[in-house]
């Protein structure tokens, strides 16, 4: 009966929290427009494709390191589950290392071969550009730390947590028609430090909560778990990427050929 009432409460918790996000997100995002203007908003958009890109990533990676946490969790072993986390994290180190590297080098091509951006605002977007690859980086090495609360069900958490992140930004969205600096720069970087923050809340919630889990790379890194986490969430970093570059080259089509404005 305790599950079937878990079940119904983090349902509850799950619906609640898509209700309030999506009210509290198209209003703000009616406000961003308002005090951005069409262009701004459009170049923002194209460059932000990064965060939906990476927010599926995370998902995937998640999912995949939620599943090796779950099942020592269910098996009880605490020593291999102290091997999966802190294998997990150092796997994730070099994940983000690539993801920044790769980024930055794919930004430079894209900015001076495909976007089709003003040359007053160029600066402007390499900035936003930036500030992505830094929220990309600091998400991927917090994912341990939100597959650990998954894996314990502790949705009200993680929802506790996004619902703040989500009116931190409409917050900001009414901060935009009262400053006197360029408002898709310090939109952006806002946005940036909003969203590191609430990774980075989650993960030291994460390490204080579950104080049974031993953080220690030198005594539980394992390099078998190594190499099986890198390839269960290799094949489904794969496909979650081909999913979204198929959706996100839409939109820098579209760009390319119509401008910052469609």
């Amino acid at each position: 009966m305790k599950g079937i009432k878990l079940i119904a409460f983090n349902s509850g918790v799950l619906y609640i929290k898509m209700i309030i996000s999506l009210i509290v997100s198209l209003y703000t995002t009616r406000l961003v427009l308002e005090a951005l203007g069409v262009q701004d908003y459009g170049i923002y958009t194209i460059i932000s494709g990064i965060v939906v890109l990476l927010s599926f990533l995370n998902t995937t990676m998640t999912l995949s390191t939620q599943r090796f946490i779950t099942f020592n969790l269910g098996k009880g072993d605490q020593i291999q589950l102290n091997k999966v986390i802190n294998t997990s994290i150092i796997l994730h180190f070099i994940i983000a290392l690539l993801v920044a590297l790769s980024l930055e080098i794919i930004g430079v091509f894209f900015f001076n071969n495909v976007l089709n951006i003003p040359l007053d605002r160029i600066e402007v977007a390499k900035a936003i550009f930036h500030f992505m690859t830094i929220t990309s980086v600091v998400a991927i090495i917090s994912v341990p730390f939100t597959a650990l609360i998954n894996s314990h069900e502790d949705f009200l958490t993680t929802t506790i947590f996004d619902l703040i992140g989500i009116f931190l930004k409409l917050f900001v969205a009414f901060y935009l028609f009262n400053t006197e600096y360029d408002e898709l720069l310090i939109f952006s970087f806002l946005i940036m430090i909003i969203m590191c923050l609430i990774e980075i809340s989650k993960a030291i919630w994460s390490i204080k909560k579950y104080i049974n889990i031993t953080y220690s790379i030198k005594l539980f890194f394992n390099k078998e778990i190594f190499f099986e986490m890198s390839n269960f969430a290799g094949w489904n970093t794969f496909g979650s990427v081909c999913n979204i570059a198929r959706n996100q080259g839409i939109a820098v089509l579209l760009n390319v050929f119509f401008g910052t404005t469609i």
